[in-house]
């Protein structure tokens, strides 16, 4: 499912005739092909062929039987042979009649049709030569090759299967985010187009009201917007439908009088570098808390290492990173005020924990790239 873009759900300013849209006969053709024709047009040819038959012509997918090379022939290589010396000396007299026709005076020629049936009895013996020579005894006296059988490719080891599964989905976490605290409706709602609505009003309005806040242009921050969901790839309700929203970390949270119902989001993108820059851009303008999606095979690993660091760093900020390459979590802290992250210790996916004690220091940027962080207490 694509996201509806918030541009839908704000009055048009421009128009054709008393249509008030952007475009007349085609919201999705940028080149104007299309525009200003009648809706009754149709641009599309009918399908005369009866559907069964285009599908079994175009249908790539079915399975064809393996070529088989043909049988060898029977061939009788010393009768053919012997058809061969028969034929030699009957030949060589048919040339030589032909030759003495050449030089014999004009009486004495050969009637045309006989000369024929002699230059073709000639043609046909040196064909018959070439294939007995070319084709026939290499036939007959050299065995046909039989193709060799692949071996059986040997059965990939549980742990180096599990571990490149746990890669690919790291690596596809990687290009996820997920969207919480959306307010979409005060009534618990299933249908997923009715969620896909709801979704995107309510980013309209968490971008409006970011923008009254903060004091900066609306209109900016609604093409701002616009912009980074057209980006998304997948849009997908964490759940069968929206559920009060509640928060157990704040009690005191204003959100939990509104009587809003809400549901998790997970868009995904076709890289990492376009949800990173999504994550950044999106908690600015709308204000809505957005992190990257955790996989639920490591959700538990996470959160009992995250819990884990806190614990460790009190009053410090902590960061908890995932690292595909080396199949580990990794957890950066800094004290409140500084610029710099240092690494505080690895969790490996696969083993167990590392503590590294000669802390590495990192860049300002460097914890933005990933992972989530908060503020220990």
């Amino acid at each position: 499912m694509k996201p509806i873009p918030i541009s839908r759900f704000v009055p048009p300013v421009t128009g054709h005739g008393t249509f008030a849209g952007a475009v007349y006969a085609n919201r999705h053709d940028p080149s104007g092909t299309f525009r200003q024709r009648p809706r009754s047009v149709s641009v599309k040819r009918m399908r005369l062929e009866p559907e069964s038959d285009a599908d079994a012509a175009y249908n790539l997918t079915q399975s064809y039987p393996r070529p088989t090379l043909p049988e060898r022939p029977g061939l009788d290589l010393a009768g053919i042979e012997g058809l061969l010396i028969e034929a030699g000396p009957k030949v060589e007299t048919v040339r030589k009649l032909l030759e003495d026709d050449a030089e014999a005076t004009k009486k004495a020629k050969l009637p045309p049709c006989t000369k024929s049936v002699g230059e073709l009895c000639i043609l046909l013996f040196s064909i018959l030569e070439a294939v007995c020579e070319k084709g026939v005894k290499p036939l007959a006296t050299n065995p046909i090759p039989i193709p060799k059988e692949r071996p059986p490719r040997q059965a990939e080891p549980e742990d180096v299967k599990a571990r490149r599964e746990l890669k690919k989905t790291l690596e596809t976490a990687e290009k996820s985010a997920v969207i919480f605290n959306l307010n979409l409706g005060s009534v618990p709602i299933m249908n997923k187009d009715t969620l896909n609505n709801n979704f995107s009003r309510a980013v309209l309005d968490a971008t409006n009201q970011t923008a009254l806040t903060k004091k900066i242009s609306a209109d900016e921050s609604r093409t701002i917007v616009d912009d980074m969901l057209s980006c998304v790839k997948e849009l997908t309700f964490l759940g069968q439908s929206t559920k009060p929203y509640a928060n157990d970390k704040n009690p005191e949270d204003p959100m939990l009088n509104q009587g809003i119902h809400t549901i998790p989001v997970k868009v995904d993108f076709d890289s990492k570098t376009e949800r990173i820059n999504f994550e950044r851009t999106f908690k600015e303008k709308t204000g809505l808390k957005v992190a990257q999606s955790i996989p639920k095979k490591i959700k538990k690993i996470y959160d009992e290492y995250n819990t884990q660091v806190r614990q460790l760093n009190k009053g410090k900020w902590v960061i908890i990173r995932i690292d595909p390459s080396k199949l580990c979590l990794r957890a950066l802290v800094k004290e409140a005020g500084e610029k710099k992250w240092s690494e505080f210790g690895t969790h490996s996916l696969v083993d167990g924990p590392e503590i590294i004690v000669d802390e590495e220091e990192m860049d300002e940027e460097a914890p933005k790239a990933t992972g989530s962080y908060s503020y220990c207490q």
